[in-house]
């Protein structure tokens, strides 16, 4: 469970904020905030990935009826879950304007703000982990609900793959393929947890049980306060990174030259029009899968219309700039604009509300740039048992070689001790220790090549220059150093 002396903290000040912070918001936020409509997306996807999921693995009405009840019982667990988070909202809103607030000033934030906003973020952390736990610990009854064919079609099943395929059928164990409107779990989450153990499984094998009924996160009080945190941790991490970078009176001029230049072609169509779109879109998805079964060949188009204007015109959660030819030669005119110091700021940099303590230095923005997908392998060798490990470990630096060019024996048994060992520092931790630490751990054992997948030029420099420098909100915290820099 959760830090107790955490706990003790936060609680004194949790009452205080709640009727504040929920009445501002209230009266302030309009209906249909960008932040908030990206929320919405993101739950809507993953619920119309678990109804696509479920549809196609036509489950009998035996296995319905033996799903019903570890539903419910899934169902009851994220709804606690979520009201546990929905507690934390007025505190850690009013924690990270206060880091946010010090942070805009550049001088420094104070030891009782960073230990306040740090109890919030952490405390997030432990219950993810908690939650994580407890729908582990279910999995293994749905495994046995499903037959082997089933199971590998959930395991294979990937919302942005190929079209088609039910288990069994003409795609056998490769999977359903492209599921439009779908997205895939986080790297570390199975399948079947990501798509089974959710509240939306309830829906698809007990239709009128808690179907009006709504989940805590999605009240729009609610949702409109959790929308309010996300704004206030993006401009934490975007002042993390202005700060590290130490920008000088010109090039903060150069800079915001450049992003109001391009603010009134990029967002021309409005944000919150594309993300709308998207979102009815994705709602209209979730009625059709409840309703036929299937999503109508009229929704699939509007999904595709709509995904694509939002890759288009609008930055999901307000991360940003999108990548398109004009984008990319203004990325080049601000690396121009840095020095290489800056620029190696830039490459090190890794979101974070509050940085960890050995990278408060200001000259380092945020962690170590990670790799999503070394941390993933961790995760899952973790649990894995030892002889399975030595032999993964093996084929992944196998693979790396058939990349990068084949080692010396001396090399390859060193790259393999390597990895070894930082596994075995994983498989010490708690589930907390490891949330905690595991982009770290995953820095120290990342390819030194480009993983496949990954665009070309795609360079955390320019990452970091689209996500921040390139961001519109950008513009008043530079304006506010200028005003005191002229």
């Amino acid at each position: 469970m959760y830090s107790q002396t955490r706990i003790n903290r936060l609680e004194g000040r949790v009452a205080g904020s709640i009727a504040i912070f929920v009445l501002a918001l209230a009266l302030q936020l309009p209906a249909d905030e960008p932040s908030d409509l990206a929320w919405q997306i993101r739950r809507l996807k993953n619920e119309v990935g678990s109804l696509q999921l479920l549809t196609r693995l036509d489950l009998s009405a035996a296995q319905k009826e033996r799903l019903r009840p570890i539903a419910e019982k899934v169902a009851a667990t994220v709804a606690a879950h979520e009201r546990s988070v929905a507690d934390l909202l007025p505190e850690a809103l009013d924690a990270y304007t206060q880091y946010k607030s010090q942070a805009q000033k550049n001088l420094g934030v104070s030891k009782d703000v960073i230990e306040r906003a740090d109890d919030c973020y952490r405390t997030e952390i432990e219950m993810k982990v908690d939650l994580a736990k407890e729908l582990k610990e279910m999995e293994p009854t749905v495994r046995a609900i499903l037959t082997p064919a089933q199971l590998a079609f959930v395991e294979s099943y990937s919302p942005q793959g190929g079209r088609g395929g039910r288990p069994g059928g003409p795609q056998g164990g490769r999977g359903p393929g492209r599921q439009d409107g779908g997205q895939a779990p986080p790297f570390g989450e199975s399948n079947l947890a990501y798509f089974l153990l959710s509240p939306t499984t309830l829906r698809f094998v007990n239709p009128q049980a808690n179907s009006s009924e709504q989940m805590p996160l999605d009240a729009p009080q609610t949702a409109a306060l959790m929308g309010k945190v996300e704004d206030v941790k993006s401009d934490a991490r975007m002042l993390n990174l202005i700060n590290g970078l130490n920008l000088t009176a010109d090039q903060m001029r150069q800079i915001m030259s450049l992003v109001q230049n391009a603010k009134r072609g990029r967002w021309s169509n409005g944000v919150a029009a594309s993300l709308k779109a998207e979102r009815d879109a994705l709602l209209q998805a979730r009625q059709d899968l409840l309703t036929r079964g299937g999503i109508a060949p009229e929704t699939l188009d509007l999904l595709r219309r709509t995904a694509t204007e939002s890759d288009r015109g609008q930055f999901m959660g307000r991360r940003g700039a999108m990548a398109d030819p004009e984008n990319e030669r203004l990325v080049s005119e601000v690396e121009k604009i840095l020095t290489a110091e800056q620029r190696q700021v830039l490459s090190q940099f890794k979101p974070c509300v509050v940085p960890p303590e050995d990278h408060r230095d200001p000259v380092r923005a945020g962690q170590a740039e990670t790799d999503s997908r070394m941390a993933g392998f961790l995760e899952r060798m973790r649990r894995a048992p030892m002889d399975r490990v030595e032999r993964t470990v093996g084929q992944l630096v196998a693979d790396e070689e058939q990349k990068m060019g084949i080692r010396t024996a001396e090399q390859r048994q060193a790259r393999i001790n390597e990895i070894l060992d930082v596994i075995q520092k994983a498989r010490a931790m708690s589930e907390t220790e490891f949330a905690m630490n595991r982009d770290r751990l995953a820095q120290q054992i990342k390819p030194s090549y480009a993983p496949p997948g990954r665009r070309a030029g795609d360079d955390p420099v320019g990452s970091a220059i689209r996500t921040y420098l390139l961001d519109e909100r950008v513009i008043p915290f530079l304006k506010e150093r200028l005003s005191g820099n002229p």
